[in-house]
Formats: C-alpha cells, structure tokens, sequence
C-alpha cells in the first residue's frame, strides 16, 4: 500500500524554527494561518533574576493551547521503538493527514540537506509513504524539499541518539472541519487583552515595565566583570524569538485590520513590522557582545531596548485608540 497527500505548501518565512515553519504549513493544507491561530497576543515577559535563569517569552500559550480554543488538537507522542511508531504514523497517512515528524540533520544529509554533517533536531511533514519510500515536504525557505526518501535513512534520522532522548517523537493535527471566521467581537477581545497586558505594568517583569526593567538591568550589568556580562549577554539572543512573535503580530493586525473594517490597523501592522526588525538588531548585538563582551555593547543594548520599550508602548496606544468607542 501506498499513500501520497499533496498540497502542503512551502512557506515563505526565513527565520522561524523549524517546527512553527512545519505547523504552518501543515496548518494551510487545512486552510488555516498560524499567525492568524497562535500570534493573536502582543506579549512581553522577563522571568528570573540572574543570567543562568533568564526567561523571555513573547506569548502566554503554546502552540497546542492556542489551536485548542478552535477545536483544532495538535498531539504529541513519543513512541517506544520504530516499528511501534511508524505502524502509528502510517495509520495517521492512512486518514488522510499529514504529521509533524521530528529528526536528526545529520543522516538526511544523504538525501537533501545541506551543510556540514552535524546532528541537530529539525521537524518536517511526513505526507506519504510507500514501499521502502517516506514522502516528505520540509517547508523551510531555506530547504524547500517535497519528495521522498530511503526509509532506511529515514529510521535512524528519527530514532538518532543525538536526539537527546527525543527519538520517534511526532505530532499529530487533528482539525474538525472548516472554521468559521475569526467574529469581529473576538479579534477585538484579543486587541484589548493585548494592549490592557503591555500597558498595564500590574506584575513585575510584564509588559512595556518588564521590558524598561530589562533595559535598566542591563545597563547595571556594565559594571559587571566581563564573564557575568558574557553570561547575560548569552541569555538575552532569546531576543530573536521576540522579534519574531512581532513580525507575526504585524499579520495578525493586517487581518484584524480587514475583519473589523479598520485600515489603520493594517497601517499600525506596517510600523510592528519595523519594530519587529529592531528586536533582530537587540539580538544581533546581544550575540555579538555574547562572543566579545564589553560595556560598550552592553550599554547600547540596554539603549535600543529603552527605545523599543517607548516605540511598543506608542504603537500600543494607537492601538488602544483605535478600540475605544467599538
């Protein structure tokens, strides 16, 4: 028996992980944005106290939390051994869905992926398989692979050590059927909580106050000897994944922007879109003065994150505005 699901796009992203690259667009086989499901929430968040324990986080939710206030289920499962685990993925294939699949670089390397052969963690769609074949789209801007492989370099690429105890680990989507459009009475919930979140400054560490906090530690941190700064410097490349939320945010306000009949919204998307580009220039200095710590760096990080903590709150307040009244 053979199965072969087509119509999983590539995705035009850069640099997102890999796994968000695989969810979305397995999401849009079924219709579905990620951006539009999981990046609804303008959110900033600084956890723990020293450079060992630094947490930023940029949502609340994980991915399966969000898709399941939609009724969409995403699993995950670790299975015991191959055979118990592919008979499982092959049963999911055979109802016609395709499933997120974790494995290691290093044997795929045989096949499509480039680079130098080093074991690292990547996730990609499995959509098929057949005879000693496993079809698979790896979305990746970067990849771009749809088609198949050997399944005896498929078997060690999933079960791979290097996993670090993360072997035959897949996930599966389950979506009910077509969802109904996001109403306009939801998306503007969605707004306020954002905005009532950023602004509010309630809780330590939240929000438009967590971030100015984190600017202002940094800025501490220039008197530090150069391997606390190195250490905090290290932890502060979480930067990226921040910037990367934002740039989501932007198409999560575009499309709020078309559902409430507010251009101005898709405008404010426009300028989260710039903002989104300064928190990939944080984490580039933050990464740079990881390798070569000095207070020089130091303290032009802590600057460009006092002016984003001013920009955030400015695009929040228009935002704000926006919603008053409706």
């Amino acid at each position: 028996m053979s199965v072969l699901l087509r119509g999983i796009p590539f995705s035009t992203e850069e640099q997102l992980d890999c796994f968000s690259l695989s969810l979305d667009s397995l999401l849009r086989f079924y219709g579905l944005e990620l951006a539009l499901l999981h990046f609804d929430e303008w959110h900033f968040s600084l956890l723990g106290t020293n450079p060992g324990s630094l947490l930023i986080a940029a949502h609340t939710r994980d991915c399966a939390a969000s898709l399941a206030r939609f009724g969409v289920e995403l699993r995950r499962r670790q299975e015991a051994d191959f055979s118990t685990g592919w008979t499982r993925l092959c049963a999911e294939l055979d109802q016609g869905r395709p499933a997120l699949v974790l494995l290691d670089t290093c044997p795929l390397r045989a096949c499509y992926y480039p680079g130098r052969p080093l074991h690292t963690p990547h996730t990609v769609v499995v959509n098929g398989y057949g005879g000693d074949k496993v079809s698979i789209v790896d979305p990746s801007p970067h990849k771009a692979f749809a088609g198949s492989i050997p399944l005896e370099v498929f078997a060690p690429a999933w079960q791979a050590a290097a996993l670090g105890g993360q072997g035959f680990v897949w996930c599966a989507l389950q979506v009910p059927g077509p969802l109904a459009p996001r109403s306009p009475q939801d998306i503007l919930a969605c707004l306020r909580q954002s905005t009532e979140g950023m602004l509010g400054g309630e809780r330590a560490g939240w929000g438009i106050a967590g971030l100015r906090q984190l600017a202002g530690w940094i800025e501490e941190a220039v008197a530090w000897q150069e391997a606390l700064q190195a250490a905090l410097l290290a932890q502060l490349t979480q930067l990226k994944w921040v910037g990367l939320a934002r740039r989501q945010h932007a198409r999560f306000l575009a499309h709020a922007g078309a559902r409430l009949e507010e251009p101005e919204l898709a405008a404010l998307g426009t300028q989260v879109e710039e903002v989104a580009q300064e928190w990939m220039v944080a984490r580039n200095l933050a990464l740079k003065g990881h390798r070569r710590p000095t207070a020089g760096m130091a303290l032009r990080l802590s600057c460009r994150l006092e002016a984003l903590a001013e920009w955030e709150e400015l695009l929040l307040r228009r935002l704000d505005e926006r919603m008053e009244g409706r």
